[in-house]
């Protein structure tokens, strides 16, 4: 079941993270809510799909996922929220697929902490 944070500083966006690997979901939902982002926690395409109202202004997607890729399932949503791709895989079509969807960013894992939060804090500017 997805699960949310509310931050003291709400105004950075709200980022859906969506990563099989719980460890790495939780880092990651840690270093965006230090940075005043909201969050929602996803660790599978069907919990996302499954997801009611607003999901996120921003996505960050990992590639490979129990149910589907990153890329089938920002399809069968038609988000046109900013999209961070993470990967511990990295390809020339996965590179490929990212552009397509217009990915801010390209993370290969492990990634610093800084490009994660450079990366959403673009992909919130852009909304």
């Amino acid at each position: 079941m997805p699960r949310g944070s509310e931050s003291p500083k709400e105004h950075r966006g709200l980022v859906a993270v969506i990563e099989d690997d719980s460890s790495l979901n939780m880092a990651i939902l840690r270093q965006l809510r230090a940075a005043g982002f909201r969050t929602r926690s996803f660790r599978c395409g069907q919990e996302v799909l499954a997801a009611q109202g607003h999901i996120a202004d921003c996505f960050v997607l990992d590639v490979h996922l129990p149910d589907m890729t990153g890329f089938e399932l920002m399809c069968q949503l038609g988000a046109k929220s900013p999209i961070v791709v993470i990967t511990a895989y990295d390809d020339p079509l996965h590179r490929r697929a990212a552009s397509d969807v217009r990915a801010i960013a390209y993370l290969t894992k492990p990634f610093a902490r800084d490009a994660l939060l450079d990366a959403v804090s673009r992909a919130i500017e852009a909304v």
